[in-house]
């Protein structure tokens, strides 16, 4: 049973040259049985009949033949080693059966039975093993004319083969016509006429001598696409010269080899149409080639080439490796590539080795929606296997291979596609790649060239990685120092009791060093000072700025009634250190008692919430206000607005920053004010203390699982029942 199996799976494996050789074989036996008769018996009764089988025979074979991957590498001295080796055994393949079945047998009378069936068995061997051989040299040189295609290359190929065919065509026909009296009683005068002028080949003539037109002109535009030559080293191209050489002597030989004992004209008309028209291109094929190879040797073209190549990778190897941002890395490399190697878009995608996702890096000439896409919507075989195997892939083909499908449209039509993984010394952190419109756009060289370049990629990233550290390490070891210490007093280290109000705070950097700052203060016996601030930046900076705040605020609130003025002179002394990028957003308000009122002003801070007990009403105050440092003099003081509001018992005053408004969840919305308002308004019946709480547990909710970006600052201030009596 496993024999069995196995017949079966090899026959389903190879089921078009198994087809072919049994149709062979078939034939094989016709000529014998035909010989052995002397035409008495005839297994194939019409010879046009045989000639059809032929014909489909090596269709068959020539199917299989174009999808073999034997031919499909992009190895120029491999192909014409391939080619050399071909034509070897097609000589030696004609020499044996020579030897073996005519020259045994020469001395044989001319009419003997043996000496007929040596030259019928010979005639086999080399009709059906050479045209075989002779179709595989033939497919061996697509790689050389398919190398550095254009679009013109496989209209050329593919009309050089249907000249091929058509040839055939009209050799089956005249064959036809020729060995066969073709009576057709057509009452038309017309049709008669017609029929007499194809019969005798006429038309047929014409049509052979128009294709023949097409022939030459589609032979020369094949055999002229010698344009690898130039890629070759100089070692390479002395190698090639002798291959080319002995390919030219052997299919020169071959071709023009004539003997009593084999002539093709007599074994297939099929095949000797095929033949005469095969030997053109493969005599003048490897001729063209040896020619130009002498002529591109005194140049060195290509030494010119790969010295330039060289160098530009080196220049742009020390051009990234002094950029140390990732995203500029990133956009660098893909800008560069195509100075490297001809692609028309090129792209990164990094991975993640922990979750073994991709995501889109940079991008050109392509857009990074089309990557993401392609990543979410396949099943990524190529980018996994790459990583497996951490090696680069050459795909010539991209619409024919199944690995690739996704990558066939992407920013267009992409014919050829290169990829290299980016290794550091913690595994590979991507991918790079550059596809051309073009089949065949991208050779061996172009590969070796990509992976240096990916070396040099992954040298910046791990570069750019250390520096950072470096840097971010040193930076926060300085700040800490200072700024942690700073801030911390910056913040009241424990709230104010007041016999009228009820207070709860709390504050969530969002690094170890925030930029917000909140403070309460009492003036004089019952006043009661609210300050609630966010600098723009943080780190060391952002902690002077705070401390030079509350030093200003704490002194003029000293000096000064008014929240406005306070403000006002505030920005001024404020100004003097501010840089060009930095300003403070403030609200500053004030409580009185004896008068039950509450006066503020906002340096464009966040909206103040209030709810107001007796309206059972929740709103956001507004009042006009410019931050502190983006304005001089008394420009700030005319734009902002000071408001003041009446109290009334279990009114609540909500103070806070834009780190609760602007917090993201994992969906990229904001908390945003409405949120807010609402949860103060369910709340309002509760403590100070417990508003606080609750605004800062629904903040937890919304944002879990996404990072801080901001820091969270508020300040919940409620008026108790007894304010007023």
């Amino acid at each position: 049973m496993p024999n069995i199996t196995n017949k079966i799976n090899f026959l389903k494996k190879y089921p078009y040259t198994i087809s072919g050789a049994l149709i062979f074989l078939f034939v094989t036996i016709n000529d014998l049985v035909e010989t052995l008769t002397k035409s008495v018996f005839l297994i194939i009764p019409f010879p046009i009949l045989r000639e059809l089988l032929i014909v489909l025979g090596f269709s068959l074979l020539a199917y299989k033949i174009t999808k073999s991957e034997l031919f499909n590498d992009s190895n120029v001295t491999k192909q014409i080693k391939s080619i050399l080796i071909l034509s070897l055994v097609l000589a030696l393949t004609y020499v044996a059966s020579y030897f073996l079945f005519v020259s045994p047998l020469k001395d044989y009378p001319k009419d003997s039975m043996i000496k007929n069936t040596g030259i019928l068995l010979n005639e086999s061997i080399v009709g059906l093993l050479g045209t075989y051989f002779y179709l595989l040299i033939f497919a061996a040189f697509r790689g050389l004319i398919f190398f550095k295609q254009k679009s013109s290359t496989i209209r050329n190929y593919l009309g050089f083969i249907f000249c091929l065919l058509a040839s055939i065509v009209i050799k089956l026909v005249m064959f036809q016509f020729n060995s066969e009296e073709i009576e057709i009683n057509i009452p038309s005068s017309d049709f008669v006429v017609v029929w007499e002028q194809i019969k005798n080949a006429g038309y047929i003539q014409f049509t052979d001598l128009i294709l023949g037109v097409f022939m030459i002109y589609f032979l020369f535009a094949n055999v002229f696409r010698v344009w690898w030559v130039t890629h070759l080293t100089m070692k390479q191209k002395l190698n090639a010269l002798w291959q080319f050489a002995l390919i030219f002597a052997l299919l020169t030989l071959f071709a023009s080899f004539k003997s009593e004992s084999f002539l093709i004209k007599d074994f297939s008309i099929a095949l000797e149409s095929l033949w005469q028209n095969l030997n053109n291109f493969l005599v003048l094929y490897p001729l063209i080639a040896f020619f130009y190879i002498l002529l591109q040797l005194p140049t060195a073209r290509v030494f010119d080439r790969k010295l330039k190549e060289i160098s530009t990778l080196h220049e742009i190897g020390r051009s990234i490796l002094l950029v140390i941002n990732p995203h500029e890395i990133g956009v660098k490399v893909v800008k560069l590539l195509p100075e490297i190697i001809e692609c028309k878009r090129a792209w990164l995608e990094f991975y993640d080795s922990k979750t073994s996702k991709f995501s889109s890096g940079a991008v050109e000439n392509i857009t990074r929606e089309e990557i993401e896409i392609s990543i979410a919507n396949s099943e990524n075989i190529l980018r996994n296997w790459i990583v497996k195997n951490n090696k680069a892939t050459l795909i010539n083909e991209v619409a024919k291979d199944e690995r690739v499908k996704e990558f066939k449209n992407l920013g267009g039509k992409a014919g050829s596609l290169l990829a290299a993984p980016i290794e550091t010394k913690n595994g590979i952190i991507g991918i790079i790649y550059a596809t051309a419109e073009g089949e065949f756009a991208f050779d061996s060289e172009d590969v070796t060239m990509l992976n240096s370049y990916a070396n040099q990629v992954s040298l910046a990233f791990e570069n750019a990685k250390l520096v950072k550290e470096s840097l971010e390490k040193e930076r926060l070891e300085q700040e800490f120092q200072i700024a942690n210490t700073v801030q911390q007093r910056l913040l009241p280290q424990k709230l104010p009791k007041n016999n009228f109000l009820e207070i709860g705070s709390f504050s969530q950097p969002a690094t170890e060093l925030g930029g917000d700052y909140y403070d309460l203060f009492t003036l004089g016996k019952d006043k009661l000072a609210v300050v609630i601030a966010d600098v723009s930046g943080k780190g060391a900076s952002a902690a002077f700025y705070m401390a030079e705040l509350k030093g200003s605020v704490n002194s003029l609130s000293r000096t000064y009634d008014s929240p406005l003025k306070i403000l006002t002179v505030c920005n001024d002394v404020l100004s003097e250190s501010l840089t060009k990028n930095m300003f403070i957003t403030v609200t500053y308000g004030i409580f009185k008692p004896e008068t039950m009122e509450f006066c503020f002003a906002r340096a464009g801070h966040c909206p103040l919430a209030y709810f107001s007990a007796e309206e059972q009403k929740m709103e956001l105050l507004i009042p006009k206000g410019l931050g502190l440092g983006l304005a001089k003099g008394i420009l700030l003081e005319k734009i902002t607005e000071e408001k003041t509001l009446k109290l009334k018992p279990n009114d609540v005053l909500v103070f806070y920053t834009d780190g609760i408004s602007e917090a993201k969840n994992l969906k990229n919305e904001d908390y945003g004010d409405e949120r807010l308002l609402k949860v103060i308004e369910k709340n309002v019946k509760e403590s100070a203390e417990v508003i606080a709480y609750k605004i800062r547990s629904d903040v937890g909710v919304f944002i879990k699982g996404s990072p801080q970006y901001d820091d969270i600052t508020l300040m919940v201030i409620k008026v108790k029942e007894n304010y007023g009596s």
